[in-house]
């Protein structure tokens, strides 16, 4: 496949290696936080769900503060450093004595996984806007390819121990990091940067846009449905095949695999066909601004110009 630029390919395997790594430590955080925390099962699916809340709001409020330092210093640099944070995260998971420093370790994680808004900026800054679905296609692929990878490669690892999948995680989130610094470019022109504001560094500020936009609720709300569909197994699966059907990490991580591969082959296969076939809702609702332009020019034209910037 030829890409428009040469970081997007770099990108898309950054993002495979890390969840290569998220997917390598799932199968085996069950019997992690029983062995921490001295507890049976069903205590320990309390904890990890904490634990995702945790993780959770660390990447809500970090979200819009990673998403303005890469729009003024940059997606390369911002990028690197969350590999950075993500390879600290998994050592610190690896050496954890206790379940608190668990909890430190996740928190590292949500605000190092708030650089996938930085890793979409990549691809929007070096793809044209025809290309853009099928190319933000291929970064969903990458989620499916790593969430083959990961837990299969786990469920192997994990028979050297509850501790080694994350001893790998990290020396993977190295990798990318130095890989990343030796060859990502930076796709963000100096003359396109803007100065960094507290005032848009949080969640208010970075929703002001899509308020200003016109037509951005159904979007939001399907985007937060995505996501809380997409959050909800990796909490509770490992869990629940480790109690319900008795299944140990290696099964665990096999089943993931199955998931993984079902995601890749839709966001591979189906994205692009789909978009073609139905079109983007975003460019819908622009002609629809743009139409409405007859009328109203002055607000039609504000209105529909900060949807296309959205996208």
């Amino acid at each position: 496949m030829r890409f428009e630029h040469r970081a997007v390919p770099i990108v898309l395997a950054a993002v495979t290696v890390d969840v290569i790594g998220f997917g390598i430590v799932m199968p085996v955080l069950p019997e992690l936080i029983t062995e921490l925390g001295r507890m049976d099962l069903a205590a320990a699916t309390r904890v990890s769900g904490w634990m995702l809340a945790v993780f959770a709001l660390a990447q809500f409020f970090a979200g819009p503060i990673m998403g303005n330092l890469g729009d003024r210093f940059g997606r390369r640099i911002v990028l690197i450093a969350a590999m950075i944070a993500f390879a600290i995260d998994y050592f610190v998971m690896a050496w954890a004595p206790t379940i608190a420093w668990l909890f430190v370790g996740r928190a590292v994680a949500g605000i190092a996984g708030a650089s996938m808004g930085p890793a979409g900026a990549v691809i929007a800054d070096v793809t044209p806007p025809e290309k853009r679905a099928a190319t933000f296609g291929l970064l969903g692929a990458s989620f499916g390819v790593g969430f083959v990878i990961g837990p299969a490669l786990g469920g192997v690892v994990s028979a050297f121990g509850t501790r080694a999948p994350f001893f790998v995680a990290g020396a993977l989130a190295a990798i990318n990091a130095v890989a990343m610094l030796l060859f990502l470019p930076e796709t963000l022109k100096p003359e396109n940067r803007r100065p960094f504001r507290l005032r848009d560094a949080h969640v208010i500020g970075a929703f002001k846009p899509l308020f200003h936009a016109g037509n951005a609720t159904p979007l939001l709300i399907a985007w937060f449905l995505w996501q809380l569909g997409g959050v909800v197994y990796p909490a509770v699966w490992a869990f629940w095949a480790a109690i319900r059907l008795g299944w140990d990490s290696a099964a665990i991580g096999w089943s993931l695999v199955w998931v993984g591969a079902l995601q890749l082959l839709v966001q591979v296969f189906l994205t692009e066909r789909v978009v073609k076939r139905l079109g983007e809702w975003g460019r819908l609702s622009s002609d629809f601004h743009a139409g409405q332009s007859r009328c109203s020019p002055m607000r039609s034209h504000h209105t529909a110009g900060r949807f296309t910037l959205t996208f």
